[in-house]
C-alpha cells in the first residue's frame, strides 16, 4: 500500500532483523534492542528500535527505516535539483526548492507516519 504514494520503496528489502535482550534478569519485563538492517539496492543502513515489547521495538525500527530511505532519496533529489539550478538549468528562484522540500517534511513526518501506523493496525 505505501508504494502507492512512495514507489522508491518497493526497492527497500530487510535484509536482516536481529534482536537483543538489554536488560537481563527482568523476565519478561526485559527491554529489547531489535536491530534491522535495510537495502534498496544501492545502499544498505541499519536502524534500532528500543521497548519493552518486542512488536514495539520492531516497529519502531521499521518505521526509522522507511523514514530513512525516503529522507535519503529526498536529499538526492535536493542535491541534484541545487546542481541543476547552480548550473543554470533551472531559472526560478530559491522560493522554488524551499516550497517543496516544506511539503515533503510536512509530509513525512505526519501523512507518512498516520499511513503507516494506519497499515500495521489493518493487520
Amino acid at each position: 500500500m505505501l508504494e502507492k504514494f512512495y514507489p522508491a520503496l518497493r526497492d527497500v528489502k530487510l535484509k536482516d532483523h536481529r534482536v537483543r535482550v538489554v536488560s537481563t534478569g527482568k523476565g519478561t519485563d526485559a527491554v529489547v534492542r531489535v536491530l534491522i538492517e535495510s537495502g534498496d539496492g544501492e545502499n544498505d543502513w541499519g536502524t534500532v528500535g528500543v521497548s519493552e515489547n518486542i512488536v514495539e521495538a520492531s516497529w519502531k525500527a521499521l518505521v526509522d527505516s522507511i523514514d530513512f530511505k525516503l529522507l535519503k532519496d529526498e536529499a538526492k533529489r535536493a542535491a541534484e535539483a541545487r546542481d541543476r539550478y547552480r548550473s543554470g538549468e533551472i531559472k526560478s528562484n530559491l522560493c522554488f526548492f524551499l516550497v517543496n522540500l516544506k511539503k515533503l517534511i510536512r509530509d513525512i513526518f505526519a501523512a507518512n507516519v498516520c499511513r503507516i501506523t494506519q497499515q500495521f493496525c489493518e493487520f
